[in-house]
């Protein structure tokens, strides 16, 4: 099961996020004003209240209505609140202000594509490359665009584009696995997640992408080991746990199966993967009380589920496996 990663936005990767900031340039108009206003709302953002950030942007776009760097900075922290039609607006701003600002084009795509509107987010990210040809993240975000479309191809050509224009790209690698795991081509994809690990140790999703490689050659011992790395990384990763106990289960090892599927339940109450899980490795090992309680708990999360987020003739997200239409953690694309 892919579990696509969040879009990348602009400018120099920090740490281990996906995401890519740079120091908006406020300094315009009311020079000081604005900066302090500005420069109090990185402060925000940093510590995670973007209620603040918001409040402090809106004063620095309320001084300085022409500065395009607040529109889009702003723009960035509704997004991350799940705000996609301001976000959308204040990206539209930014760019009737300055038409020739990629970034914004890139990270109104990443709006888009969060509202799935996957055609405005690949028009946006095409304007972006347009305007920027050596900018590696659209490339990125419209290849993982361009597989939820189901279009293979061409997500394989953005990701190597991605690679050529910057190496050190281990999202890029991931996503290019996880298009090769989908198309079968085993071989590739772990080639790309072991690059991918290679160059970020604690990138967790590469790991338990790679354990669904080796899952899918019948190795759940190597499986294991990925899913197992992943869950030091981060032990509150409840799809690892899910991972884990199927193949756990697969090897018919249901004791450890039903620890795992129990620890992601634990996680979180509502998960119908791991009811269903847990259910079946009841079954073999001949609890049918416990099997049917946990397989009737599945269904009846599912039904709830699709009926109140997705609608009762909605499919499911291309992101989700066909069984469960949730939004849940990232797993490459």
């Amino acid at each position: 099961m892919l579990r696509p990663l969040p879009p990348r936005r602009s400018s120099a990767r920090t740490g281990r996020s996906v995401y890519r900031r740079s120091s908006p340039t406020f300094s315009i108009g009311r020079r000081s004003d604005t900066e302090v206003y500005g420069n109090r709302s990185i402060a925000y953002a940093n510590k995670g209240d973007l209620d603040h950030a918001i409040a402090d942007l809106s004063e620095v776009i309320r001084l300085a209505p022409d500065v395009a760097d607040a529109r889009h900075e702003r723009g960035r922290l509704y997004q991350l609140q799940g705000n996609y039609a301001r976000a959308i607006a204040d990206y539209a701003e930014a760019i009737r202000l300055d038409p020739k600002f990629a970034a914004a084009y890139n990270d109104r795509g990443n709006a888009y594509r969060g509202q799935g509107t996957t055609d405005r987010a690949i028009a946006d990210y095409n304007e972006a490359i347009r305007l920027d040809p050596n900018f590696a993240d659209a490339y990125y975000n419209r290849g993982t665009a361009y597989f939820l479309r189901g279009n293979n191809g061409r997500a394989i050509a953005d990701f190597g584009e991605a690679i050529r224009l910057e190496p050190n790209f281990a999202a890029a690698y991931n996503n290019r696995g996880g298009v090769y795991l989908k198309q079968g081509r085993n071989e590739r994809a772990i080639a790309d997640f072991d690059e991918a690990i290679r160059l970020d140790p604690k990138y967790l999703v590469a790991y338990t992408n790679r354990g669904h490689v080796y899952r899918a050659r019948g190795n759940n011992a190597r499986a294991i080991a990925d899913f197992s790395e992943a869950i030091r990384i981060d032990p509150k990763y409840l799809l690892a746990y899910v991972d884990r106990g199927n193949a756990y289960r697969a090897r018919g090892d249901n004791e450890r199966a039903i620890a795992d599927f129990g620890e992601a339940i634990r996680l979180d109450p509502k998960f119908a993967e791991a009811y269903y899980g847990r259910g079946l490795a009841y079954l073999y090992s001949g609890a049918l009380d416990k099997a049917l309680a946990d397989v009737s708990e599945a269904s009846d999360l599912i039904r709830r589920i699709r009926t109140r987020r997705c609608g009762p003739i909605s499919s499911p997200s291309a992101t989700m496996s066909p069984a469960v239409c949730r939004k849940r953690a990232p797993k490459s694309t």
